[in-house]
């Protein structure tokens, strides 16, 4: 059979949830049918990750749409060896007098912005200043809307178009070819969540939301297949359009290919892993650092917080003004030897489908705190693998139990992997996605 991927992010390298549950789905399918990936390269490193990503998959064929070119310089700045001796001493007087002033101005402006986050800082309207309900359309230029639509007609046999952005691209697709698109996250929902944290809601936000909405269910009934990650995202979505259509099919993990899972280590750490650019993740570190370290303060716990992977400098400096005991540590190189050890917190208040972060956690022995949206969509309970809580009070509470009973953390940790590695596993999965071409 052949396939075509088509995916708006560069799966590689492996440095997200996302890129994850991609890479190791396709590196499986490759070894059966014949596949193919369209790809958006927007930057001169995006197309050398792609180069690096056909090294590894010399099968598949990467078809990748490069639209991209350096920045210009603003303005010409005369070289120095061109000015006088005078021209020369006076532009370093005027550089030192500049760069002194824009210090002061950097202090002045850290040290009002400091007093003007710790009093008006309101996660309600930051939550609506960022909303996906406000998000303009990505940028489907008319070359790569060409390019899509001239390759896709290359003989494939199935089409499978992957995440939000791409919906429209339904549109451009051969009617011959079988078309499936994978919904990693139902965005009706999604902007249900974000509203229910707004700090006000508009009629005009009501009103964008029925329109969105509408236009989601209209393209996913225009593909003839729709894979969902979780039982509980099929049974929303069975909702609103034909069950018959709607296939649950788990991403693969990394930590679902792991043979041997990490042994169980005390933990007095906590750690949040994912990046800023989701913003879920944005919104759950801020509710924890403003509502919930407080609460945990107040019992008497003051764990260091440990935050992963790439974050804008607007967002960390929030969060360390709230919270100065969070550290962010980039990108580490074995997330599972980091985890371990640690206890993960995932406070998750927005999204739906899979949050990898809970398998690498468990897969790391790690013991998690997480909110009900954190954990929705797994078959696990609370209390027995892991603790939910969705209160700051009670998510400090949970936070404070673990850390006071390393006993507790075992025992979480010991149930939560043995249901991992039955629900989870690798051959199962990879089976259950071979299966669903089989049948279309």
């Amino acid at each position: 059979m052949n396939i075509l991927y088509i995916i708006p992010y560069v799966p590689y390298p492996l440095n997200s949830g996302g890129n994850q549950a991609f890479f190791n789905m396709v590196d499986a399918v490759r070894k059966i049918h014949n596949v193919s990936l369209l790809l958006y390269a927007h930057s001169s490193k995006e197309k050398m990750n792609v180069n690096q990503l056909q090294e590894i998959w010399p099968n598949v064929s990467l078809y990748c749409y490069a639209d991209f070119s350096p920045k210009k310089a603003s303005m010409e700045v005369m070289p120095v060896s061109t000015m006088s001796w005078f021209n020369k001493v006076q532009c370093q007087i005027f550089e030192y007098f500049q760069h002194s002033m824009e210090r002061k101005i950097a202090r002045r402006k850290r040290k009002y912005s400091t007093k003007k986050v710790q009093q008006d800082f309101n996660l309600g309207k930051f939550v609506r200043e960022n909303s996906v309900l406000f998000r303009q359309s990505p940028d489907l230029n008319d070359g790569f809307l060409s390019y899509v639509y001239e390759t896709s007609r290359k003989g494939f046999d199935v089409i499978q178009v992957e995440f939000f952005e791409y919906l429209p691209l339904v549109y451009l697709l051969p009617k011959e070819a079988k078309t499936v698109f994978v919904h990693h996250e139902l965005s009706y929902i999604r902007k249900t969540n974000e509203m229910q944290l707004f700090d006000e809601v508009k009629a005009i936000d009501r009103m964008l939301f029925e329109q969105q909405k509408a236009t989601e269910m209209a393209l996913l009934s225009t593909f003839d297949h729709v894979i969902v990650l979780t039982e509980t995202d099929k049974e929303l979505l069975t909702k609103e359009i034909p069950s018959q259509n709607i296939y649950v099919s788990p991403a693969l993990t990394s930590s679902g290919r792991i043979k041997e899972y990490k042994k169980f280590v005390p933990a007095q750490e906590l750690v949040f892993v994912g990046s800023g650019d989701h913003f879920p993740n944005a919104d759950g570190l801020l509710w924890f650092c403003q509502e919930v370290i407080p609460e945990l303060k107040r019992l008497g716990a003051t764990p260091k917080v440990l935050v992963t992977g790439l974050w804008k400098n607007n967002i960390k400096s929030i969060v360390q003004t709230l919270s100065p005991e969070v550290q962010f540590t980039g990108f580490v190189d074995d997330l599972g030897s980091f985890l371990n050890g640690r206890i993960s917190i995932i406070p998750i208040r927005i999204g739906s489908g899979m949050r990898m972060k809970i398998l690498d956690a468990i897969a790391a022995a790690s013991p998690l705190v997480t909110t009900s949206k954190g954990c929705e969509g797994y078959l696990l309970a609370d209390k027995v693998d892991y603790r939910v809580a969705d209160t700051p009070i009670d998510f400090a509470q949970a936070i404070n139990d673990l850390l006071c009973s390393a006993e507790t953390q075992k025992r979480l940790t010991a149930s939560a992997s043995t249901k991992l590695k039955s629900i989870l596993n690798a051959e199962v999965l990879i089976q259950r996605r071979l299966d669903f071409y089989r049948q279309i």
